[in-house]
């Protein structure tokens, strides 16, 4: 369980630096499913291949298509030390589908994981296509899913995490003077963010199953665990020392 919560680490091997941005994460790409065709599970086979799997998973469960995924594509690093690419993440505060607020809650909560991205198409994104060209990473791109949604949401971990998150918290959101939203806004989005993850689990251990089955989600309104405007004008007067 902690293995799978703390390896997100992206990589991919190459032996080469090419300037153009658009074409070079292309080829650097492809030189890596060349090379680790030639080395098996080598340094970049099955070992170094299995953090950029999990890296995928938890991205492609928590619906940030603010992101390489989405039809931007942007919103990430790649840092390369010997002869590993590594993806770095960042910029997570419109996951949850926040970055499509107007979509419907159902439609999110059920995307399909085999096909994440947003705006294009996997061959489109070279550093996640790789997962789908193999029927033996897509197999184990599969295991570490269900090793997530068994670890994290069977288990009861997430709403623990969830409860102790929110206690240590509130108590500074309800007194904080600068939040963008009011306290009853942030219970709302806290129950609705618990809702849609309890949710997207359930229909990703049904996609797991190979069982067509859509998850109801219409209850939820995405907008209520944030959006794009953070809060809109709001502006509140406080005296210094009062907080």
């Amino acid at each position: 369980m902690s293995e799978f919560r703390h390896e997100l680490k992206h990589e991919l091997g190459t032996s080469e630096l090419c300037q153009d941005r658009r074409f070079g994460l292309g080829r650097r790409a492809a030189y890596s499913r060349a090379q680790g065709a030639e080395r098996g599970r080598g340094r970049i086979g099955l070992r170094g291949r299995g953090g950029s799997i999990r890296y995928f998973v938890a991205h492609n469960f928590v619906c940030n298509f603010d992101s390489y995924t989405g039809s931007m594509v942007h919103n990430y690093y790649l840092y390369e030390e010997d002869g590993i690419l590594s993806m770095l993440p960042w910029d997570y505060n419109l996951a949850f589908g926040g970055f499509m607020s107007g979509s419907d809650a159902t439609s999110l909560v059920n995307w399909d994981i085999d096909e994440p991205v947003s705006g294009g198409t996997v061959e489109s994104r070279p550093m996640l296509a790789w997962i789908f060209e193999s029927e033996e990473y897509t197999e184990l791109y599969h295991e570490i899913f269900a090793e997530f949604i068994d670890s994290v949401f069977t288990s009861g971990w997430f709403e623990e995490l969830m409860d102790e998150t929110v206690s240590l918290i509130a108590p500074y959101v309800e007194l904080d003077p600068t939040k963008f939203c009011t306290y009853e806004e942030f219970e709302l989005g806290v129950e609705t963010l618990r809702k849609f993850c309890l949710l997207r689990a359930e229909s990703i251990t049904y996609q797991l199953a190979g069982e067509d089955v859509t998850v109801d989600a219409g209850a939820l309104d995405v907008s209520d665990m944030g959006s794009m405007n953070m809060g809109g004008e709001r502006r509140v007067d406080f005296e210094p020392g009062t907080w």
